[in-house]
């Protein structure tokens, strides 16, 4: 019954045989948004060579606006996935969804419709994915099953991350991406600070 309003062409694809990096975050968690600040431009440079998952915590921290927005991610990254980038450099940025919708060029009926009556199926597989890992906290990182950590979140030290995981390396792990530590919550900072939700 959800395979019908999954995206059919430009739904993501599993790439046998390369990493699967999967990000489990709070939406409004600052150090989640630190996280997916560094991740971000990693994610588009391996996009057709990795794996790679948006994840939630199986609980929030940051009330009513953190359940809403997790279930507005997960409904995007399920059934609108080729906007999942572009909405998420928007809102790490800004943290103003509306806009973000509006600049990802994302359906906005098909995501209320999905975050009224489809979004907490589709979390109940994070879920699982947080008890078999152990999750608990945000950001937490598993690279091909194991919790991984990752610190400073830099896109270079992500991206090393990753590239320790594939047998064959493809080209994308000899470039240099940036060394700069992301600054906790919105916008494009940069900051020594960290921690997790």
């Amino acid at each position: 019954m959800l395979e019908k309003y999954k995206e059919k062409i430009s739904a993501p694809r599993e790439i046998p045989g390369a990493p699967k990096m999967q990000v489990f975050i709070m939406s409004y968690c600052p150090f989640g948004l630190q996280f997916l600040k560094g991740l971000l431009p990693v994610w588009k440079k391996f996009i057709d060579k990795a794996n790679i998952e948006l994840r939630f915590v199986s609980y929030t921290m940051h009330g009513q606006k953190e359940e809403e927005e997790n279930k507005r991610m997960i409904c995007i990254r399920e059934e609108q996935s080729s906007k999942l980038l572009a909405y998420l450099e928007c809102f790490v940025k800004s943290g103003d969804s509306a806009g973000c919708i509006k600049e990802a060029g994302i359906d906005k009926d098909k995501l209320e419709s999905c975050m009224q009556s489809r979004a907490e199926k589709y979390f109940a597989e994070d879920k699982e994915l947080n008890e078999k890992y152990g999750v608990q906290g945000s950001p937490t990182v598993v690279i091909d099953g194991k919790q991984v950590e990752i610190w400073p979140r830099s896109p270079e030290n992500i991206k090393e991350k990753l590239c320790e995981a594939f047998t064959s390396k493809p080209s994308e792990c000899n470039e240099k991406l940036s060394e700069e530590n992301p600054s906790p919550g919105f916008g494009l900072g940069t900051s020594s600070a960290g921690g997790t939700c």
